[in-house]
């Protein structure tokens, strides 16, 4: 025999507790037991501090102003920082989705510059998982004291931080980073190519080498001073082979077809 329930009664009923946490009185009775988590991207999740958003010079051209797209960029950093976690915890934010514990992805300071993408983008380190320094939280990411006021407003409602660790691999080499720290090497046979400035909108170009010679860093590293009317370089090698790099900003690296350069 079966008994009727109005589906109205029912789902108003199911509404009135769904994904609702209830707030502990002590933190101390948090329990892993079907506990919900919820993983984040710190740099994708919430921007809390728009000052940290280009630490190390990130993102940034030679007079050191956000580049164009810098927040939208698939490889750059876009801000997410742990005060935007802690904002949104305050909030109430996780508690509405019944969440018990925060997975948050790796907070120590990372590469500074970026690495080759292979697919025509400047690669950050905003996921991560390319650690330079597993003392330090990365600037972009927040200050120790803003992740230890992250975890107490946490705790503070119920719900436990569980840090991503990455142990089994360090960051890549960038040339940002081994000019800074005084480290690492390239692999022998660079040539010195020739280079093109160019401006995309007014087609403007001028001859950057061998006319303007570049800087030499090491054996295969080359600096070299972009004018800020242009926004590209054109490179081809002794070979004839060409390749378009548009400009990421002071102190990065340019990769392509067999050359590294970097800007002054």
């Amino acid at each position: 025999m079966f008994s009727a329930v109005p589906v109205s009664a029912a789902t108003a009923k199911e509404q009135s507790g769904y994904n609702q946490k209830t707030k502990l009185k002590n933190p101390d009775d948090f329990s892993w037991d079907n506990a919900s988590v919820y993983f984040l991207l710190t740099d994708r999740f919430c921007n809390g501090n728009t000052s940290n958003d280009h630490s190390y010079g990130r993102a940034t051209n030679s007079s050191g102003q956000p580049l164009s797209g810098w927040d939208t960029a698939p490889g750059t950093f876009h801000g997410g920082d742990f005060a935007g976690i802690t904002k949104k915890i305050n909030e109430g934010y996780f508690d509405k989705l019944g969440v018990d514990a925060i997975w948050l992805s790796a907070p120590y300071e990372q590469i500074h510059g970026y690495v080759d993408s292979g697919a025509g983008f400047a690669h950050y380190s905003y996921h991560g998982y390319y650690v330079l320094d597993y003392t330090e939280t990365d600037a972009n990411f927040g200050t120790k004291q803003e992740f230890k006021t992250m975890v107490d407003s946490a705790h503070k409602h119920g719900i436990r931080i569980v840090m991503d660790i990455v142990m089994n691999h360090a960051g890549y080499n960038t040339v940002k980073d081994m000019e800074t720290y005084n480290y690492g090497t390239l692999p022998p046979g660079f040539d010195a190519p020739y280079i093109y400035y160019w401006n995309s909108a007014t087609l403007k170009s001028e001859a950057a080498w061998p006319g303007k010679p570049m800087k030499k860093f090491q054996d295969n590293i080359w600096k070299i001073s972009f004018p800020k009317e242009f926004d590209m370089c054109i490179f081809s090698n002794s070979g004839g082979k060409t390749n378009d790099l548009t400009i990421p900003g002071d102190n990065q690296i340019f990769d392509g077809s067999g050359w590294t350069a970097y800007t002054e």
